[in-house]
C-alpha cells in the first residue's frame, strides 16, 4: 500500500538512478504509465500497486548493485531499416536483409512495423552482432525513441514490442544454446524455465508452451539421447546370501556385519554408509 505521493517519490528515486543502472529505463515505464493514469484529487490516499508494476519493482530490488560504462564502446556495425505495407528492408554494414509481412501483421501500424523490422534484422545477423556496438539510423523517429529511451508511456503496443520477448527469440536462444554452447538438455531447460519465471506469468506459460519452443526442445533431446542407466542391484540377493550362508561359528564379528547389512538395507542407506556405523559391546550407533 502507498499514496500517490509516495509513489511519485520512489519514482523520481528510481528515474535518477537509471541513469547508471542498465534497462533502468525500461523498468520504470509501467511505474510511470500508472502513474499518469491517476487522478490528483488524492494524493494521499493509498492503494495497491498493480502487479506489472510490483514485478518491476522487484527487479530493481536485485539491480541497484548493477552498474553501466560510463563511455559508450566505439561502433562497430551501422544499420539502416525501412518498412513499408508488404514487408521489410534492412542493411547491416554491406550485407542487405528483408523479409515479408504475414496477413495479420500487414494491418499493423507503421511505428510498430518500422520497430519489428529493426528486431528482424538484428535477429537475422544476431550471430554476428554478439558484443558489437550498433547505429541504429530509420526514418521513423517513434520506434528509434522506444529503442533509445527503452520503451515509453504513450503506446502500450509498442511497449509491449519493446519489452516482452516473442516465443521464436526464446527458440532461438535455446537452439544457439545447444549448437554454439553445447549445453546439455538439462541445463538448456533451465535456462527455458529461467526466461519463462522471469516474464510476466502470463508471457511464461505462453512461451514455455509455444509450438516453435517445444518443437526446439524436442529436436534437443533426439540429438542427445539419455544414455542406458545402471541396472539397480536387488536386495534380495542380499538377504538370499546371508540365508544361505550361516556361518558355523557365530562371533562377534559375523553378527555385527549381518545386523548392520540389515539395518542398511532396512533404512535404505547407501553400500559407503557403513562407515558411519559405530558398533560396541552395549550398542549399535549410526552416525548421520
Amino acid at each position: 500500500m502507498c499514496s500517490q505521493r509516495q509513489a511519485l517519490t520512489i519514482l523520481g528515486r528510481l528515474n535518477f538512478a537509471n541513469y547508471v543502472v542498465p534497462q533502468g529505463r525500461l523498468y520504470c515505464q509501467n511505474f510511470q504509465r500508472h502513474l499518469r493514469m491517476l487522478r490528483k484529487a488524492h494524493p494521499r490516499r493509498k492503494y495497491v500497486l498493480p502487479g506489472e508494476v510490483l514485478t518491476d519493482l522487484y527487479w530493481w530490488k536485485h539491480a541497484v548493485s548493477k552498474c553501466s560504462l560510463i563511455h559508450l564502446p566505439q561502433i562497430t556495425h551501422h544499420l539502416v531499416t525501412d518498412a513499408s505495407n508488404l514487408g521489410w528492408g534492412a542493411m547491416l554494414n554491406d550485407t542487405l536483409l528483408s523479409g515479408t509481412w504475414e496477413r495479420k501483421q500487414q494491418g499493423w501500424h507503421s511505428n510498430l512495423k518500422e520497430l519489428v523490422a529493426i528486431q528482424r534484422a538484428i535477429e537475422a545477423r544476431a550471430e554476428d552482432l554478439k558484443g558489437a556496438s550498433l547505429l541504429i539510423q530509420s526514418d521513423n523517429s517513434t520506434a528509434l525513441a522506444y529503442l533509445r529511451n527503452e520503451g515509453g508511456v504513450k503506446s502500450a503496443r509498442l511497449m509491449k514490442q519493446t519489452r516482452e520477448p516473442q516465443s521464436k527469440d526464446l527458440a532461438k536462444f535455446l537452439a544457439y544454446l545447444h549448437v554454439k554452447e553445447r549445453f546439455k538438455p538439462s541445463t538448456i531447460q533451465l535456462y527455458r524455465s529461467a526466461v519463462s519465471t522471469i516474464c510476466e506469468p502470463h508471457l511464461g506459460k505462453k512461451l514455455s508452451e509455444d509450438i516453435f519452443v517445444r518443437h526446439v526442445l524436442k529436436s534437443i533431446a533426439q540429438a542427445n539421447p539419455q544414455s542406458s542407466r545402471v541396472p539397480i542391484w536387488d536386495p534380495q540377493q542380499v538377504v538370499s546370501w546371508l540365508q544361505n550362508n550361516v556361518p558355523q561359528e557365530v562371533t562377534y564379528f559375523e553378527a555385527s556385519r549381518r545386523c548392520a547389512v540389515i539395518l542398511l538395507l532396512a533404512s535404505g542407506r547407501r553400500v559407503h554408509d557403513l562407515t558411519l556405523l559405530r558398533i560396541s559391546t552395549s550398542r549399535i550407533m549410526v552416525l548421520i
